[in-house]
Protein backbone atom coordinates (compact mmCIF):
# COMPACT_ATOMS: atom_id res chain seq x y z
CA UNK A 1 0.00 0.00 0.00
CA UNK A 2 1.27 3.81 -0.60
CA UNK A 3 1.86 6.04 1.73
CA UNK A 4 -0.76 8.18 2.69
CA UNK A 5 -1.20 12.26 2.21
CA UNK A 6 0.28 13.63 4.94
CA UNK A 7 -3.57 15.84 5.19
CA UNK A 8 -5.67 12.91 4.57
CA UNK A 9 -6.89 9.52 5.89
CA UNK A 10 -6.81 6.06 4.37
CA UNK A 11 -11.00 5.88 3.48
CA UNK A 12 -10.63 9.25 1.68
CA UNK A 13 -8.21 7.88 -0.53
CA UNK A 14 -9.65 4.45 -1.19
CA UNK A 15 -11.06 4.94 -4.59
CA UNK A 16 -7.69 6.60 -5.67
CA UNK A 17 -5.77 3.12 -4.45
CA UNK A 18 -8.72 1.30 -6.19
CA UNK A 19 -8.23 2.75 -9.14
CA UNK A 20 -4.25 2.67 -9.00
CA UNK A 21 -4.41 -0.90 -8.49
CA UNK A 22 -6.92 -2.03 -11.35
CA UNK A 23 -4.70 -0.04 -13.61
CA UNK A 24 -1.52 -1.79 -12.36
CA UNK A 25 -2.84 -5.14 -13.01
CA UNK A 26 -4.04 -3.83 -16.62
CA UNK A 27 -0.31 -2.42 -17.22
CA UNK A 28 1.25 -5.17 -16.01
CA UNK A 29 -1.09 -7.78 -17.29
CA UNK A 30 -1.05 -8.80 -13.58
CA UNK A 31 -2.12 -11.93 -12.10
CA UNK A 32 -5.08 -10.63 -9.68
CA UNK A 33 -5.30 -13.95 -7.37
CA UNK A 34 -1.57 -12.91 -6.36
CA UNK A 35 -1.83 -9.34 -5.37
CA UNK A 36 -1.41 -8.98 -1.38
CA UNK A 37 -2.37 -6.21 0.52
CA UNK A 38 -0.43 -4.66 3.74
CA UNK A 39 -0.15 -2.08 6.35
CA UNK A 40 1.69 -0.69 8.80
CA UNK A 41 -0.15 1.80 11.49
CA UNK A 42 -2.17 4.02 10.12
CA UNK A 43 -1.19 1.51 6.66
CA UNK A 44 -3.04 -0.90 8.83
CA UNK A 45 -6.07 0.36 9.34
CA UNK A 46 -6.28 1.13 5.73
CA UNK A 47 -5.49 -2.17 4.94
CA UNK A 48 -8.73 -3.31 6.79
CA UNK A 49 -10.22 -0.99 5.24
CA UNK A 50 -9.60 -1.55 1.72
CA UNK A 51 -10.34 -5.24 2.15
CA UNK A 52 -13.55 -4.52 3.31
CA UNK A 53 -14.22 -2.70 0.94
CA UNK A 54 -12.35 -4.35 -1.99
CA UNK A 55 -11.64 -8.09 -0.48
CA UNK A 56 -12.56 -9.72 -3.87
CA UNK A 57 -8.97 -7.86 -5.61
CA UNK A 58 -6.84 -9.06 -2.87
CA UNK A 59 -4.79 -12.68 -2.26
CA UNK A 60 -4.33 -12.05 1.15
CA UNK A 61 -4.43 -8.90 3.74
CA UNK A 62 -1.27 -8.06 6.14
CA UNK A 63 -2.34 -5.33 8.74
CA UNK A 64 0.02 -4.90 10.59
CA UNK A 65 -0.56 -2.76 14.52
CA UNK A 66 -3.99 -1.37 12.92
CA UNK A 67 -7.65 -2.00 13.91
CA UNK A 68 -10.63 -2.70 11.78
CA UNK A 69 -14.68 -2.47 11.79
CA UNK A 70 -16.10 -6.05 13.59
CA UNK A 71 -19.28 -4.92 12.33
CA UNK A 72 -18.17 -5.56 9.01
CA UNK A 73 -16.91 -8.90 9.75
CA UNK A 74 -18.91 -10.96 7.08
CA UNK A 75 -17.35 -9.52 4.81
CA UNK A 76 -14.06 -10.92 5.76
CA UNK A 77 -14.79 -14.62 6.30
CA UNK A 78 -13.20 -16.00 3.08
CA UNK A 79 -10.41 -13.78 2.67
CA UNK A 80 -6.98 -15.13 3.87
CA UNK A 81 -5.67 -12.68 6.45
CA UNK A 82 -2.01 -12.97 8.30
CA UNK A 83 -2.62 -10.17 10.95
CA UNK A 84 -0.29 -8.82 13.72
CA UNK A 85 -0.47 -6.83 16.82
CA UNK A 86 1.60 -6.58 20.38
CA UNK A 87 -0.32 -5.72 23.50
CA UNK A 88 1.85 -3.28 24.77
CA UNK A 89 1.59 -1.16 21.70
CA UNK A 90 0.65 2.40 23.12
CA UNK A 91 -0.01 4.09 19.60
CA UNK A 92 -2.52 1.90 18.70
CA UNK A 93 -4.43 -0.57 21.11
CA UNK A 94 -4.29 -3.86 19.82
CA UNK A 95 -8.29 -4.12 21.10
CA UNK A 96 -8.77 -2.92 17.59
CA UNK A 97 -7.50 -6.31 15.99
CA UNK A 98 -8.30 -8.66 18.16
CA UNK A 99 -12.15 -7.53 18.45
CA UNK A 100 -11.91 -7.85 14.71
CA UNK A 101 -10.16 -11.04 14.51
CA UNK A 102 -12.84 -12.92 17.27
CA UNK A 103 -15.61 -10.84 14.91
CA UNK A 104 -14.49 -12.20 11.53
CA UNK A 105 -14.22 -16.13 13.39
CA UNK A 106 -17.44 -15.84 14.79
CA UNK A 107 -18.67 -14.68 11.36
CA UNK A 108 -17.32 -18.06 10.39
CA UNK A 109 -13.68 -16.83 9.25
CA UNK A 110 -11.42 -19.77 9.04
CA UNK A 111 -8.88 -17.96 6.69
CA UNK A 112 -7.17 -15.78 9.88
CA UNK A 113 -4.17 -16.25 11.95
CA UNK A 114 -3.64 -13.76 14.44
CA UNK A 115 -0.48 -13.01 16.01
CA UNK A 116 -0.23 -10.94 19.69
CA UNK A 117 2.88 -10.17 20.47
CA UNK A 118 3.51 -9.56 24.73
CA UNK A 119 5.83 -6.53 23.72
CA UNK A 120 7.44 -4.97 21.18
CA UNK A 121 5.09 -2.30 21.12
CA UNK A 122 4.13 -0.04 18.76
CA UNK A 123 7.00 -1.12 16.03
CA UNK A 124 6.78 -4.82 15.30
CA UNK A 125 6.46 -4.93 12.19
CA UNK A 126 9.89 -6.67 12.08
CA UNK A 127 8.95 -9.45 13.93
CA UNK A 128 5.75 -9.78 11.87
CA UNK A 129 7.30 -9.76 8.85
CA UNK A 130 9.75 -12.79 9.69
CA UNK A 131 6.72 -14.64 11.02
CA UNK A 132 8.04 -18.36 10.34
CA UNK A 133 5.85 -19.62 7.24
CA UNK A 134 4.29 -15.96 6.37
CA UNK A 135 6.08 -15.57 2.83
CA UNK A 136 5.78 -19.10 2.23
CA UNK A 137 2.27 -18.99 2.54
CA UNK A 138 2.35 -15.78 0.03
CA UNK A 139 4.47 -16.90 -2.66
CA UNK A 140 3.21 -20.29 -3.39
CA UNK A 141 3.29 -21.45 -6.00
CA UNK A 142 6.92 -20.56 -6.39
CA UNK A 143 7.10 -20.87 -10.19
CA UNK A 144 4.66 -19.56 -12.58
CA UNK A 145 4.46 -18.81 -16.48
CA UNK A 146 2.85 -16.72 -18.88
CA UNK A 147 2.98 -15.77 -22.61
CA UNK A 148 4.46 -12.36 -23.50
CA UNK A 149 3.76 -12.72 -27.37
CA UNK A 150 7.09 -12.78 -28.77
CA UNK A 151 8.77 -14.91 -25.69
CA UNK A 152 7.71 -16.91 -22.54
CA UNK A 153 9.14 -15.85 -19.37
CA UNK A 154 9.45 -18.15 -17.06
CA UNK A 155 9.65 -16.28 -13.13
CA UNK A 156 11.07 -18.20 -10.17
CA UNK A 157 10.53 -16.46 -6.55
CA UNK A 158 12.88 -17.63 -4.05
CA UNK A 159 12.96 -17.34 -0.63
CA UNK A 160 16.66 -17.27 -0.17
CA UNK A 161 17.43 -16.25 3.68
CA UNK A 162 14.02 -15.18 5.59
CA UNK A 163 15.96 -14.52 8.71
CA UNK A 164 17.20 -11.59 6.82
CA UNK A 165 13.96 -10.99 4.50
CA UNK A 166 15.63 -11.42 1.73
CA UNK A 167 13.80 -12.45 -1.79
CA UNK A 168 15.48 -13.20 -4.83
CA UNK A 169 13.75 -12.63 -7.88
CA UNK A 170 15.22 -14.68 -10.94
CA UNK A 171 13.87 -14.58 -14.54
CA UNK A 172 14.68 -16.83 -17.38
CA UNK A 173 13.55 -15.40 -20.46
CA UNK A 174 13.81 -17.42 -23.59
CA UNK A 175 12.90 -15.94 -26.90
CA UNK A 176 10.37 -18.00 -28.91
Amino acid sequence: MPQCPVDSFWAAEIPNLHSLIQKLIAHFDADPSRIYLTGLSMGGFGTWDVLMRHNDLFAAGIPVCGGGDPSKAELLKETPIFTFHAVNDTSVPYTGTSMTVAAIKRAGGEKIEYTQYSSGGHGIWNQAIQTKGLLEKLLIPLVFVYDLNTCVAEVLIHVVDLRRRQIELFKDVKKC
